[in-house]
């Protein structure tokens, strides 16, 4: 019998990072297992992928022929349904894109000038500290590092079964958040250059190597 994976995501071409991320992996986990990918409106998914792929709605993943859930997790507001349906369940394996979710859930909750539920947010996550840095960001504090340094990943993270992460400081910022989810280590890969560029429009020297990030 086929193991049978379910991918809760988002696939839309808008919402780069996660889900081109996504998309690059599809084609080698359907070697191995059926996939079926969730997401909030497969009509907005690309037409190449929803010829290839099974691509479903997100209600859908209480389908029980799933033998594996995966949330893929990120900080902006195009994953926010990834994020409600990770929060309602079922439980899962959660792939952490980003290590924090402050930003999405601020902009959700004071962007909308729903201050109390900012406020509960964070004093469920962090506690007496949380409350306070809400209460700051309500007199006016701008934000700024302690939307990193408060994640509000500790909720989200008890609820499932284990995490997938890319880099080790995602992965010992999930063993502080919930010391008893099993956690594992993918690093990202990036496929080789499909020919040789010129550098010399940058003023770069020929033959060296250049590394760059850009998004």
């Amino acid at each position: 019998m086929t193991f049978h994976i379910g991918l809760a995501t988002t696939l839309s071409p808008a919402a780069t990072g996660p889900a081109e991320f996504v998309a690059g992996v599809l084609p080698e986990l359907a070697r191995t297992a059926r996939i079926s990918c969730f997401v909030e409106d497969p009509g907005g998914v690309d037409p190449g992928l929803r010829e290839r792929f099974s691509i479903r709605p997100l209600a859908d993943r209480f389908d029980p022929s799933v033998d594996l859930l995966v949330y893929h997790i990120a900080n902006n507001l195009t994953q926010a349904p990834v994020y409600d349906a990770a929060m309602a369940g079922p439980p899962g394996l959660l792939e952490i894109h980003d290590g924090s979710l402050h930003h999405m859930l601020a902009t959700r909750t004071i962007g909308s000038d729903d201050t109390e539920s900012y406020q509960d947010i964070l004093q469920k996550g962090h506690g007496s500290a949380g409350g306070a840095l809400a209460r700051l960001r309500f007199h006016g504090h701008p934000a700024g590092i302690e939307l990193f340094m408060f994640d509000l990943l500790k909720d989200l993270l008890e609820r499932h079964l284990g995490a997938v992460v890319h880099n080790r400081y995602a992965a010992d910022l999930i063993a502080l958040r919930a010391p008893a989810l099993p956690i594992w280590v993918v690093p990202l890969s990036a496929p080789p250059p499909a020919a040789v560029v010129d550098h010399s429009a940058l003023g770069l020297p020929p033959g060296k190597l250049v590394i760059a990030h850009f998004g």
